[in-house]
């Protein structure tokens, strides 16, 4: 990365970023970027020139982009407004402390400032993929490639004593999650897709246990690589992940069924996407083999076996994956103002987890 972080965001002797005590909001962004950012990250643009852009495919928080006007294609900087209650269940020290070490490691443009809600950032260039490139050969291979390198990765030191992300936050969410909601539609819509917390928790328990045959290895996971997290940069012909919010130590079979599952989209997910065996194991054989490449090894060593178990773990982790995505929903239904029906799809991640667990326990 050609991009370099202002001076003092980065102490060298820790993972943390330079604090800045104000809140931003989505209408007086730009301004408050012209005047107390603005002289920080880019003293050298003229503030009397600046352009910006909303990026509206997230649905968690508010994201913009702010650039100096003819320069668009050249530099931006990035502001992200961090969405009402995303404290309850996004833990942004350790947010924090990926960012700085995926910015060390030269994966990510650099974290400048965390602000009272939210933070300033660089900007990856490229476009996120469509959802039908997620089945496309070269990309995957690319995103294998992303992925094996994240993976690859230490663990960093903050984080090491950290359980395995999937289970510490199912149970964190369950436990947070109200018997009812107090919206009546939401409350419905509950209890018709998933019915009550009690089956919440059998279910989870009981996936517990048979993922516990598992030997998939804790490492340095992305753990929401969906379409939109995945940028495609066609002069370097890379594919960069983006927006770790969630990223952090979990089982490497999670990372990789989490995104089979991301295969079907988010608006209005379709898994009948869901790769097959075949595609998956495609997608496994390329993975296994630029790990391999990154370790020294000789790739040409994967073995079928290999490729087998790791199709087997990760199906098991889409599983894991619906459940913990189904929690997420749940509790974004509880606190979000953004115009999304999480509880909905919380009911959608559930009915895939039901019709799936019997042939992936299996």
């Amino acid at each position: 990365m050609s991009e370099q972080p202002c001076k003092e965001a980065f102490p060298a002797d820790s993972f943390t970023c330079k604090h800045l005590s104000f809140e931003l909001n989505t209408v007086t962004y730009v301004e408050d970027f012209r005047t107390k950012l603005l002289p920080l990250v880019r003293p050298d643009w003229d503030p009397d020139k600046l352009g910006h852009s909303v990026f509206t495919g997230g649905i968690s928080n508010f994201l913009a982009g702010i650039y100096e006007e003819g320069k668009k294609d050249k530099d931006m900087v990035l502001i992200r407004i961090d969405g009402q209650g995303t404290e309850i269940f996004i833990n942004r020290e350790s947010e924090t402390i990926v960012m700085v070490a995926l910015y060390r490691a030269g994966l990510i443009p650099p974290l400048y400032y965390r602000l009272k809600n939210g933070i300033c950032y660089g900007f990856t260039r490229g476009r996120h993929f469509e959802v039908v490139e997620m089945q496309d050969g070269a990309m995957m291979r690319r995103t294998a490639r992303a992925l094996a390198k994240l993976h690859a990765l230490e663990i960093p030191a903050p984080l090491r004593g950290q359980k395995a992300q999937v289970w510490a936050k199912c149970d964190e969410w369950l436990g947070l999650l109200p018997r009812e909601f107090k919206d009546a539609k939401k409350d419905q819509c509950f209890q018709r897709t998933i019915g009550s917390l009690e089956v919440l928790s059998r279910e989870l328990e009981r996936l517990k246990t048979e993922i516990s045959s598992c030997h998939s290895p804790v490492v340095f996971c992305h753990n929401d690589a969906l379409h939109r997290n995945l940028i495609y940069n066609s002069e370097d012909d890379t594919v960069t992940l983006i927006d770790f919010e969630y990223g952090g130590p979990n089982f490497l079979a999670f990372d990789i069924g989490n995104h089979f599952c991301e295969f079907a989209g988010i608006d209005d997910p379709d898994y009948s996407l869901y790769p097959d065996e075949t595609l998956q194991k495609l997608w496994i054989r390329m993975y296994l083999r630029e790990a391999a490449q990154i370790k020294g090894e000789d790739p040409s060593k994967v073995t079928d076996a290999a490729i087998h178990t790791l199709y087997r773990e990760a199906n098991k982790f889409a599983l894991a994956a619906h459940m913990f995505w189904c929690l997420w929903g749940l509790l974004q239904g509880c606190h979000s103002q953004i115009d999304f029906d999480y509880v909905e799809y919380a009911g959608i991640r559930f009915a895939e987890f039901q019709r799936r667990k019997e042939d992936f326990y299996a």
